[in-house]
């Protein structure tokens, strides 16, 4: 298991729900997998598939009422990386709630 750390700068609009953030870290959980801020358990990225950095992206942005967002993605806390994340073929990628950070612009 290759642990993922997201940091997540969203700019938003009023149509941004008031679990809005929780949203955000759902919908980044479910691409890459792993459990979710409800508990629910993700399955995600398959066995040997990278982390799409645009992918983190896309899936931030799913949430009503996103404008904009900022995504660092890596393999440590405190994520600075704007590329994918390679993962072994013998390997998956996994995340949880409290290693995916939702910051406000």
């Amino acid at each position: 298991v290759i642990d993922i750390y997201v940091n997540i700068e969203v700019e938003t609009s009023a149509a941004y729900p008031a679990d809005g953030d929780d949203r955000v870290r759902d919908a980044v959980i479910a691409y890459i997998g792993g459990v979710d801020t409800e508990g629910v358990t993700h399955a995600g990225l398959s066995l040997g598939q990278h982390v799409v950095w645009t992918a983190v992206i896309q899936a931030a942005r799913s949430v009503p009422g996103v404008i904009d967002v900022s995504v660092t993605i890596g393999t440590e806390p405190n994520p600075t990386g704007t590329s994918n994340i390679p993962v072994g073929a013998r390997q998956v990628a996994e995340t949880a709630h409290d290693k995916v950070v939702v910051l406000h612009a």
